[in-house]
């Protein structure tokens, strides 16, 4: 009677944990679904529960040969989940190289700083962010109340543009350089801003910069009733790679909480379409929600650069009252990034599938009729 116990409890354990793993691969923007993009390294973790009662029963001399052959798929599963976050490591080649000592050009570093609309720890954050002392912030979820109680920074950050709103879908960014030819666009929903903006460095050249905040899977809508899928998040990082995959030359620097996590086949996708790096791949994930909980914590804020950048530093910034950590990233354009350009890594497949991501986002907000294209590009 026990061997049968263990028996079926480890196997229902790992048709579970197997269909968890599986289920993000399936091509639907059900929240249900895709939420199971963000705990890969949790589930790779709990693989050891059922490895328990199997080696009970190796033990017990009882399902020998099935014991084994469940044991060597766990062993599978633990290394698939794993081997997603080995780029993330020191082990990897990194994909943005270090500042060399010597380096000539111009560096500039930026917070990407997600505060919480809801927290009141208004001085702290105040603090933190003087203290971080970066050139550029890029605010998320700012009211009308977090941007009064900011205003002491004012006199450090005098170039600034904002879409100040509640809900947690304000966005502002503030820099000490100049900003030329900034602009708020809506990519793909109308409640949900971006910023494009060029920041002025002291040599001349320009940094183009995008600060976005994705609708996140699982939100509850306005009727307070129905939740958000993945597809308006995942048309908007398309459109957007898609924008910037026209203009290769430009120095593009894209930040924000993308409301999705670094292994995500979105985000990574993402990438390969616009041809952007990733400064944490060669050195450390970085995970930065839910800074409350450090077991389901996830790298969803982001900080991607095109080639011809460098890094003086890559850190994380406990935020005051924030569930997120904060992303301060010490960057370094190089004498001749100017001449580079970013390289698309997009097939054939990749492109079919971001047009269908582009038609499933539009249904999504043109359904609750809040659809704003991006100025300038079409659906792929």
């Amino acid at each position: 009677m026990l061997d049968s116990i263990l028996w079926w409890s480890a196997v229902v354990l790992v048709g579970v944990l197997a269909l968890l793993m599986i289920a993000p691969f399936i091509r639907t923007g059900q929240w249900f679904v895709r939420m199971w993009d963000f705990p890969r390294l949790q589930l790779a973790a709990l693989t050891v529960v059922p490895a328990i009662p199997l080696l009970v029963l190796i033990a017990r001399n009882a399902h020998v040969l099935e014991s084994m052959i469940v044991l060597g798929l766990l062993v599978i599963m633990a290394l698939w989940g794993l081997a997603l976050f080995l780029p993330y490591s020191r082990f990897w080649r990194k994909d943005v190289g270090d500042l060399a000592p010597a380096g000539n050009g111009s560096t500039i570093t930026f917070l990407v700083a997600n505060i919480c609309y809801e927290s009141d720890q208004y001085r702290e954050m105040s603090k933190t962010i003087a203290e971080a002392g970066a050139d550029v912030l890029l605010l998320i979820e700012v009211n009308d109340t977090w941007r009064r109680k900011l205003e002491e920074l004012s006199t450090e950050y005098e170039h600034r543009i904002e879409d100040i709103s509640g809900e947690g879908l304000g966005l502002a960014l503030w820099s000490k350089l100049p900003l030329k030819d900034s602009r708020i666009d809506h990519i793909i929903e109308e409640r949900r801003p971006s910023i494009f903006a060029d920041i002025e460095l002291p040599d001349g050249r320009e940094i183009n910069f995008v600060g976005l905040h994705p609708t996140p899977p699982g939100l509850r809508d306005s009727t307070g009733e129905e939740r958000r899928d993945s597809r308006v998040r995942d048309g908007e990082l398309v459109l957007l790679a898609k924008y910037m995959a026209e203009q290769p030359r430009k120095n593009w620097v894209v930040a924000g909480d993308f409301n999705d996590v670094a292994w995500s086949h979105t985000t990574r996708l993402f990438r390969r379409l616009s041809g952007l790096l990733d400064p944490r791949i060669g050195r450390a994930l970085l995970n930065t929600y839910h800074a409350a909980y450090p077991l389901l914590r996830y790298p969803v804020d982001h900080l991607f650069v095109a080639p011809g950048f460098a890094i003086g530093g890559l850190e994380r910034v406990r935020l005051p009252g924030s569930d997120h950590f904060g992303v301060l990233g010490k960057l370094h354009l190089e004498p001749l990034a100017e001449t580079e350009s970013a390289d698309p890594e997009d097939d054939a497949e990749d492109r079919e599938e971001a047009a269908e991501a582009v038609e499933e986002g539009l249904e999504d907000v043109q359904e609750r009729s809040v659809a704003v294209p991006i100025p300038g590009v079409s659906p792929i």
